[in-house]
């Protein structure tokens, strides 16, 4: 509603005032009004127009202006113009210029009755045949942040007193709404920073939890090719590292060992007798028994290897130090190269010990035959107590039928080293619970609903699954020309696509319409493995044979009732799956979306694996491979795509570093090669002759390379190649970005002095460690220390010699500890040590040892360096690392004040040592 008030009309009667007191009720009414419109407004563009519109109401004059002044300056912009000034936007004056410079200089009210004739006047404006002007002042507080100006252009009318005095009023007005707009913006930018904020936080973490996941496959090849070289002299031993690496994952997870912690012990366990390069042949191929002498030389092989891979920084080969090292110690202290007992035999070693012996046992070896299986479990379990840890040895013999299954699954033989299920028995499996399936579906139901983008909400549906329930790997395939084609997978490391209708469970699910649930995959003959050890398997078809919703696990069995649990689920998955649609398009819109898709994903292993298998489905590749660039070891396998018909591998780094001296210096975007015909040497890439090279380079630097492998020759259509050159940087730019996050944050929680944990990255394991605790009902210690006289140290020596004496600490720590063991410099001369699965005496076993190893280290000065230790354990000192902390403080303060150089532990008077 629009107020004129440039006239007023008297009352019948005449009375001045009562003219006077109206013309005052008429202000107030249009000065309230216009203040509730200004306030209701929060973008700063709609105030400004409002402000100038409403303003202009109150007098009569559609002719006005806004302008704002520029941070730390003395012009002014004009940022609104309505009437004559429309075309006035983007105009600037300085201080003393026309009507709003002077406002600015005096900030005061500037009103002028003829501007063409006013000397003060912006010769710019002279072409607007303006008349009377004025000019309000906008003020945050004392400080003029704007001018509000109005003109009456064509005419003599000029601006009264009381017009001049209501519109400064209503400048104040404007002023506050224009705070209230910034503060509105403000606040949004800063919610939009701390958005981002999270969001790069959350990328950073995800990162740092797959960096294990997209090394495994090349560290796996590694730790196998150096395990077979202290094994190659004859088959039936190198089948034995094999094995012994299967039987180790499958008793850590009987005795109860996360997921992370199996695969890391499976991997690591071949290297057990890694030390065996270092001893002679006529030793190790000796038929008939050893001498004393030859024996002692034969024991040497567990420090050799300890020696080997110990201090290499990787928690892999950290774990395999430990292995090798402690895999012949016995439960009763008889064993070597230490002598050690009980629980102070890391774990891992205990079930090495296990694993190693038995398999030893039902193998050939030059001193004797094979045992049968019945005589090999006689034997060990003459040794329970004294040479096994019982518990280790009980789960083992539990999981016999578990190991046969495995092996006949790899071999098609059962293994000379099982017993046949019918002389072990066969207890039922574990089995997934309904109730956890049910919560897992549903939370992955609401995030489905709740997503607007089809491609990530399915994304984030099945990572909320595989987040809760762990032992699932889940995947969404949709149909097209009758093959299966991935839309989305968690869990897999390797990825097969476009499977034929008549191939493996997905497609009889769909090609019948009916859902299929196999409880035992080793039953099934159209199962088709994609991972190792899968034991259940459903599949439930949705959309009229639209796609296929494909549920996996592992060790654990879906129950009969998950088909209910997860039905709702599948149908909105199909429901995500046909908006989404299935092909890949090279026009414009299509490849546009394909890079906004990309750059949803976080982690390099993700960019990877999508890069891989859209390259794949986009050229009809019959496989695609991305190989990140590392400066120290070359090509990395980042992720592995190949069609359901083909069984081709990867190519090893070597033979990339090969095509690459051959085809980097054309400096060109891609190269197609037909391998038989340039000049290599001969591969194992025969059957696949033709390669597509794309290098994947952000900035002159190259981040790793794109390839795709086809048996047929590659005549692929120039648009298709067209759109693969320009999805190779996206690729790269995106993987690099990953890359920086994942260094950003890795330097965010490590030490630089020690390169221990800092205290921020100890925290956050803490909390991890303690939850992973409570699942598994099992006890954490904790250990604190704090270096005894570091002021003292850096005062005879300065702060070089005290931060030389904070470095040998944490390298005690790091060759001490366990390799699951958590090590920290929690800040100035203290350090922490979290200990997995450990109870209150081995943890104070554990301080004991590392006190001891700390005392060894003499300064160059000849002063020894001493250490005061507090344990505590979870959960009954503490259930929160707080509480722990501090439990571990307070038996650290008693032991410093018995006297230093010892152990408290919490709850006990008296210190160790």
């Amino acid at each position: 509603m629009y107020v004129t008030v440039a006239t007023y009309s008297r009352n019948l009667d005449g009375d001045p005032a009562r003219d006077e007191l109206s013309r005052q009720n008429d202000e107030l009414a249009a000065l309230n009004e216009t203040a509730l419109a200004l306030i209701d407004r929060l973008d700063l563009e709609s105030v400004l127009e409002a402000i100038v519109v409403r303003a202009g109401a109150l007098v009569g004059c559609p002719d006005g202006w806004i302008s704002l002044r520029e941070p730390d300056s003395e012009t002014l912009v004009t940022r609104i113009g309505t009437g004559v000034f429309v075309d006035c936007v983007g105009d600037r004056v300085t201080r003393g210029e026309g009507i709003g410079g002077h406002v600015l200089a005096s900030g005061e009210p500037v009103a002028v009755d003829d501007y063409r004739s006013w000397l003060g006047r912006s010769v710019a404006n002279d072409a607007l045949s303006l008349g009377a002007v004025a000019g309000v002042p906008l003020c945050a507080g004392s400080e003029v942040i704007g001018v509000l100006g109005l003109a009456r252009a064509g005419t003599a009318q000029r601006f009264e007193a009381g017009e001049l005095e209501l519109l400064t009023r209503f400048g104040r007005l404007a002023s506050l709404a224009l705070e209230n707009a910034r503060l509105y913006a403000e606040a949004q930018r800063e919610l939009e920073e701390r958005r981002r904020a999270e969001e790069e936080l959350r990328s950073a973490l995800a990162s740092l939890r797959r960096s294990d996941e997209e090394l495994r496959l090349t560290r796996e090849q590694m730790i196998r090719r150096l395990a077979h070289a202290a094994e190659f002299r004859d088959a039936e031993t190198s089948r034995h590292v094999e094995r012994m690496g299967r039987y180790a994952g499958l008793l850590a997870r009987r005795l109860g060992l996360d997921d992370r912690r199996c695969e890391l012990l499976k991997t690591a366990s071949p290297l057990h007798d890694i030390g065996k390069i270092g001893i002679s042949d006529s030793v190790l191929r000796k038929r008939g028994l050893l001498t004393e002498a030859e024996r002692r030389e034969m024991e040497r092989h567990a420090e050799i290897g300890y020696r080997l891979l110990a201090e290499s920084g990787s928690e892999l080969l950290e774990l395999a130090a430990t292995i090798a090292w402690t895999h012949h110690e016995r439960f009763d202290g008889t064993g070597y190269p230490r002598g050690l007992a009980g629980e102070t035999i890391p774990l891992e070693g205990r079930i090495a010990a296990v694993a190693d012996v038995f398999d030893a046992l039902t193998s050939d070896r030059p001193y004797r035959p094979a045992f049968a299986p019945e005589e090999a479990v006689r034997i060990m379990l003459e040794g329970r107590g004294s040479h096994f840890d019982p518990k280790v040895l009980d789960a083992f013999l539990d999981a016999l039928h578990e190991a046969q299954d495995g092996e006949q699954h790899e071999t098609g033989t059962p293994s000379p080293g099982v017993l046949p299920v019918s002389d072990v028995g066969s207890p039922p499996r574990d089995t997934l619970t309904v109730a956890a399936l049910r919560t897992a579906a549903d939370e992955a139901s609401r995030l489905l609903a709740a997503a607007s983008h089809d491609r990530q909400a399915i994304d984030a549906a099945l990572g909320r699954l595989r987040e809760l329930v762990p032992e699932l790997l889940v995947s969404v395939y949709a149909r097209e020309h009758d093959r299966l084609w991935c839309v989305a997978q968690r869990g897999y490391d390797e990825v097969r696509d476009g499977y034929r209708l008549d191939q493996g469970i997905m497609g009889r699910a769909v090609r019948t319409g009916q859902v299929q649930l196999i409880a035992d995959v080793s039953r099934d003959g159209d199962f088709i493995e994609a991972a190792p050890e899968i034991l259940s398997e459903l599949a439930i078809p949705f959309g009229d044979g639209l796609g296929v919703f494909n549920v996996e696990t592992r060790r654990l069995e879906l129950p009969p009732e998950a088909v209910g649990a997860f039905d709702r689920l599948a149908r909105a998955l199909g429901s995500k799956v046909a908006a989404l649609g299935t092909g890949i398009r090279v026009d414009l819109g299509s490849l546009a979306r394909l890079f906004v898709y990309a750059g949803s994903l976080k982690g390099e292993g993700e960019i990877a694996e999508f890069s891989t298998r859209t390259l794949g489905r986009l050229l009809d590749l019959d496989a695609a491979q991305l190989n990140l660039c590392r400066n120290d070891t070359g090509y990395v396998l980042a992720s592995f795509w190949r069609g359901s018909d083909s069984d081709v591998e990867p190519l090893a780094p070597s033979r990339l570093d090969q095509i690459a001296r051959l085809v980097d210096p054309t400096g060109a975007a891609y190269n197609i090669l037909d391998l038989r015909s340039v000049h290599l040497e001969s591969g194992p890439d025969e059957g696949w002759p033709w390669l597509l090279w794309l290098p994947l380079e952000v900035a002159g630097g190259r981040v790793g390379v794109l390839v795709g492998r086809s048996e047929k020759r590659l005549s692929v259509e120039p648009a298709n190649v067209e759109a693969a050159t320009l999805f190779a940087p996206h690729a790269a730019a995106l993987i690099d970005a990953a890359q920086a996050i994942r260094r950003e944050q890795r330097v965010a929680v490590t030490d630089s002095l020690t390169g221990l944990l800092n205290r921020r990255g100890f925290e956050q394991r803490f909390r991890e460690e303690i939850k992973r605790a409570e699942r598994a009902g099992r006890e954490l210690g904790v250990v604190i220390l704090d270096c005894d006289g570091l002021k003292a140290i850096n005062d005879r020596g300065g702060h070089q010699l005290g931060d030389s004496v904070l470095v040998r600490i944490a390298r005690c720590l790091k060759t001490q500890k366990r390799a699951g063991d958590i090590a920290s410099r929690l800040g100035g001369d203290e350090f922490a040590v979290l200990l997995p699965e450990v109870n209150g005496d081995g943890a104070v076993l554990a301080a004991e040892r590392l006190r001891r190893s700390i005392v060894a280290q003499v300064l160059e000065d000849g002063q020894l360096v001493t250490a005061t230790f507090g344990v505590a354990v979870y959960p009954a000192d503490g259930k929160t690392p707080g509480a722990l902390l501090r439990a571990a403080d307070q038996a650290l303060y008693l032991a410093k004040a018995a006297g230093r150089n010892r152990t408290g532990v919490f709850g006990q008077p008296e210190p160790v040592g």
